[in-house]
């Protein structure tokens, strides 16, 4: 909850770029370059101008972005290899409880 309430102060009320609109919570696409392949994340929190347009990204959102981007996750499971088994001949049936 702190984090949101810092985030907050730092988003100013009157747009730094028209200086007339008001900058207010909303969601846009936001796309960037990692490594050289692009990232798009559509429905991105953002504050945005009323007036012009402007756009300032969610710090908070920003920073766990590039924590996920950064630090990928480990795999959840350890799935294990599969043994090599043996190949069925043309002519062999498959093991079953029923008589032949």
């Amino acid at each position: 909850m702190k984090r949101i309430n810092k985030s907050f102060s730092e988003i100013p009320e009157v747009c730094p770029h028209c200086y007339f609109g008001r900058i207010k919570p909303g969601k846009r696409s936001f796309s960037a370059r990692t490594d050289g392949k692009p990232v798009m994340v559509p429905d991105f929190p953002a504050w945005i101008c009323d007036v012009c347009g402007f756009t300032i990204y969610d710090p908070t959102s920003l920073l766990n972005l590039q924590r996920l981007l950064t630090n990928p996750s480990k795999p959840r499971f350890n799935r294990p290899t599969p043994k090599n088994t043996e190949t069925l001949s043309a002519n062999s049936q498959p093991q079953t409880d029923q008589p032949a």
